[in-house]
Parts: C-alpha cells; sequence; structure tokens
C-alpha cells in the first residue's frame, strides 16, 4: 500500500474514534464526491484493487484521480470520503 493511502485510512480511523471534524472538512472540500457517496457503502478491496489496476474501474474515476494529486487538498478530501464509506 501506498503512503499516502496509509495515511488517509488512518486519518479515517482516527476521526471515527474521536471526531475531530475531519469528515466536515472534506465534505465542505468535495462537496459533489460526499453527495454522489451519502448513504452508499463502498468496498475497501475494488478501491485497493482500482488503484492497482485503474483502467479496470471506470467506475472509480474520481477516486483514482484523487490518488495522482497526492498532497492536494482536493485529492485528500476525495480519498477520505471514499475511505470513510469503505471502513
Amino acid at each position: 500500500m501506498r503512503g499516502y493511502m496509509f495515511q488517509s485510512m488512518a486519518l479515517v480511523i482516527i476521526e471515527r474514534r474521536f471526531n475531530l471534524g475531519l469528515l466536515q472538512r472534506a465534505r465542505d472540500t468535495a462537496p459533489d464526491t460526499a453527495a454522489a457517496l451519502d448513504g452508499h457503502q463502498t468496498d475497501l478491496a475494488l478501491l485497493l484493487e482500482a488503484v492497482r489496476d485503474p483502467e479496470n474501474a471506470p467506475q472509480l474515476e474520481a477516486f483514482i484521480d484523487s490518488t495522482k494529486g497526492t498532497n492536494v487538498g482536493r485529492a485528500k478530501a476525495v480519498r477520505f470520503l471514499y475511505l470513510w464509506g469503505a471502513l
């Protein structure tokens, strides 16, 4: 697993435990992604497979794109939201 994915997963786990407001910040940063994912569970295995083989996961294009800009606020928010739905 890539370092930025581990960090994103760790932030989701920390947010679930301590409710630091990270979820709301991610929703504010990427409202379109938040709306699209709201109420939908995501399969973590599918997300990880999409990172490994992006061409076979066109339905996860937003997530895949978020793995390309690893130090961009919006990309971090999109990753966080997808992982939030998966964990």
